[in-house]
């Protein structure tokens, strides 16, 4: 049974409703431009400041491998010019010994008569950070990856 008063109160509450309705639409319809932009531009700032360290650790670990591979080549020509019957080692010093197989030479006799064992086109500098990854032990040049580290 509906009294008089009851009916007036759920107009009340009926209107009352409409504005916690409207109240409640804005709440639930997202983010506004303004949030957005701001999310956009802060990501945009971690991104400016991200992106230039990550590229020079590419840098970094691009040369070591290129140093590495420098001085694979270094002992790979080495082990093959001995094996030609040429001699590049000189005991007392690395630098004079790379600098050797940088410079090459060709055997005379054999079956690698007329070949050229050798490492064009290394820098000094090259040379030189190539060489921290090597060693003369034994009569022989080694190496080492992890001497340079």
């Amino acid at each position: 049974m509906l009294r008089i008063g009851q009916g007036k109160m759920k107009q009340a509450l009926f209107q009352g409703t409409k504005k916690s309705r409207r109240l409640a639409r804005k709440s639930q319809g997202g983010f506004s431009l303004i949030e957005m932009l701001t999310v956009i531009a802060i990501i945009g700032i971690l991104g400016s400041i991200l992106i230039p360290s990550i590229t020079g650790l590419n840098e970094v670990s691009s040369k070591l491998a290129k140093d590495r591979r420098n001085a694979q080549n270094l002992t790979n020509v080495f082990v093959s010019a001995q094996v030609a019957g040429l001699d590049f080692l000189d005991p007392g010093s690395l630098e004079n010994t790379v600098q050797n197989i940088v410079d090459g030479g060709v055997p005379n006799g054999g079956v690698f008569a007329g070949h050229t064992f050798s490492v064009p086109g290394l820098s000094v500098v090259e040379q030189q950070r190539a060489a921290t990854y090597l060693a003369i032990e034994h009569g022989m040049l080694v190496y080492n990856a992890d001497i340079g580290s």
